[in-house]
């Protein structure tokens, strides 16, 4: 049954892709708020496929991002962010993970001096009570421990990482073509 409702939901996101980008912009500008509107529909969005992509690919992101010992990927309600960002502050993560956590802290500007991406993301998974530790007292043990990261100094690793990413994107992307 899962599996069967798997594939429909993946279906009907694939269908509904396009027509609901372009409903959210045309109805952004019929009086919902503009560019304000249009930009937290689709933080909200990609909040929803960071928590999915948590639980789906969890497998993939336990075996490919992670040493032994790791909080593990796969509880529903996290981000990969925050996951992430809990791996970075407890030295958890391999060079893969490491260039994942590089490239979100890169990339989201707005929380460079806040320590980064994943560390704010770890903070608001535990907020709003979607990590479950063991208890509270775990989460405040690796928050002592760990003042916010310089993430800065591991910049580099987005470099591999990244150029792992694009060279699969582009050889999957040729396979799906050939094969349609």
């Amino acid at each position: 049954m899962g599996v069967l409702l798997f594939v429909i939901a993946f279906y009907l996101l694939i269908v509904m892709l396009i027509p609901g980008v372009v409903h959210v912009v045309i109805g952004a500008f019929r009086g919902r708020g503009g560019w304000t509107y249009i930009n937290s529909s689709f933080m909200s969005a990609a909040l929803a496929i960071d928590v999915a992509g948590n639980v789906v690919f969890s497998t993939l992101l336990n075996d490919w991002f992670v040493k032994k010992g790791a909080w593990l990927y796969g509880s529903p309600g996290q981000t990969i962010s925050g996951v992430t960002g809990i791996n970075y502050l407890t030295n958890k993560l391999n060079w893969v993970g490491m260039g994942l956590c590089a490239t979100l802290n890169i990339v989201d500007f707005k929380s460079w001096n806040k320590g980064g991406h994943c560390y704010v993301a770890a903070m608001n998974d535990f907020a709003s009570n979607t990590m479950r530790f063991r208890d509270a007292a775990e989460f405040q043990d690796i928050l002592t421990n760990n003042s916010p990261p310089r993430w800065r100094k591991d910049i580099l690793w987005a470099i591999p990482f990244n150029a792992i990413c694009f060279t699969l994107l582009y050889t999957s992307t040729k396979l799906l073509l050939w094969l349609i």
